[in-house]
């Protein structure tokens, strides 16, 4: 299992917007963490970006920054993402990301969700 791994999606049919937003975290075999942002249409493939860092907390600041980008697309396009799916390691835990995901759920998604 990757150390962290969630997916939000943003449907707005009127607005023809269908867009999906992955975002993969965990450590490769010599110690360093990886990240892979994937984003497109929903239904294809999308685009990758992989960073590499050399510590967790460069990781998290990189998905946190990621994150708060995701946030203004109701602004910027008029639809929202939503969180479809998440999991995640215990070292996540301690990385302070609930509050940043709160923003990405709606009422029935944050009653069935361990958030880190």
């Amino acid at each position: 299992m990757n150390a962290l791994r969630l997916r939000l999606e943003a449907r707005a049919p009127a607005l023809r917007c269908h867009r999906a937003y992955e975002i993969a975290v965990a450590r490769d075999l010599f110690g360093v963490w990886i990240a892979e942002m994937t984003y497109g249409r929903i239904g294809t493939a999308g685009r990758t970006k992989t960073r590499s860092f050399t510590c967790i907390a460069d990781a998290v600041s990189a998905v946190d920054a990621s994150l708060r980008r995701r946030a203004t697309l109701p602004r910027r396009l008029g639809a929202a993402y939503r969180l479809r799916s998440i999991e995640f390691e215990e070292v996540w835990k301690d990385a302070g990301l609930s509050e940043r995901l709160a923003g990405f759920m709606d009422a029935a998604t944050e009653n069935s969700r361990n958030l880190p």
